[in-house]
């Protein structure tokens, strides 16, 4: 009887000492599965938080390039189809993706616009400069395999007379980078002179890859005025690719 009593104690000895192994086993594995939890979503992107990050690009200044970093609060993320129509004085920042807007995109003051690798932004109605405003247009700088960011710009042909509706862009425009399309309508110029007698502001476009076309049926440069317009100081720089087409009617290419 006490051999029997003494076999029964070991034995739950035994099954307790498993017991308290299996326990160790899952609270290691438990361990193990939360700590690579935790470092998969700090790998993550913030969702909450749609401007984080750097953005790195490069604009030309006193004769050379320069390369300059946007951090997290110096920007506004353009992410939705219908965000800022209207773009006042500061910097804008188009994500990877398609964003469409289906209105007019209207410029109030010195505007900075950065289009990340991978981005496209059309402005299905064009974008308009008011008096004494600036667009100056970037591309993040390339550093993988990604496409370069877009811009697709074509004007709206409003019932109205409203000339400055029509170009594709219309103003004073700086652009450093990006892959830019640019179409008047109603004889504005692609990019420049809003219509009919309608004058360019100043144009430079040194880096990136442009294509200004006028109205398939008017007279508006592709860069420039438009039909009959005057146009303001164009600058061509070396690092750009540039295609300009006049309007159907014997717009000019460029001027």
């Amino acid at each position: 009887m006490i051999l029997e009593n003494l076999v029964a104690i070991v034995g739950d000895k035994q099954k307790g000492f498993a017991k308290m192994r299996m326990a160790r086993l899952i609270w290691k594995k438990s361990c193990a599965t939360v700590l690579c939890g935790a470092m998969l979503c700090a790998m993550l992107p913030s969702a909450g938080f749609a401007n984080d990050g750097d953005v790195s690009y490069e604009y030309y200044e006193d004769g050379n390039w320069k390369t300059e970093v946007k951090s997290a609060g110096e920007y506004v993320v353009i992410d939705s189809v219908m965000d800022y129509i209207e773009w006042e004085s500061g910097w804008y920042v188009v994500r990877a993706g398609e964003v469409g807007n289906g209105e007019r995109t209207v410029v109030s003051g010195d505007v900075h616009l950065i289009l990340m690798n991978g981005a496209e932004l059309n402005c299905r109605k064009g974008i308009q400069l008011n008096s004494g405003s600036s667009l100056s247009i970037y591309s993040e700088i390339n550093a993988g395999d990604e496409p370069v960011g877009k811009l697709t710009a074509v004007g709206s042909s409003p019932a109205s007379d409203d000339t400055g509706h029509r170009a594709g862009i219309g103003g004073d425009v700086t652009i450093f980078g990006g892959e830019i399309f640019c179409q008047g309508q109603g004889r504005a110029a692609g990019i420049g002179g809003g219509g009919m007698e309608g004058d360019s502001g100043t144009i430079e476009i040194l880096g990136g890859t442009v294509e200004g076309r006028g109205d398939d049926l008017g007279l508006g440069a592709g860069i420039g005025s438009g039909g009959d317009g005057n146009s303001g100081n164009i600058v061509i720089g070396e690092r750009a690719i540039v295609r300009a087409f006049g309007g159907g009617m014997g717009g000019a290419g460029v001027g």
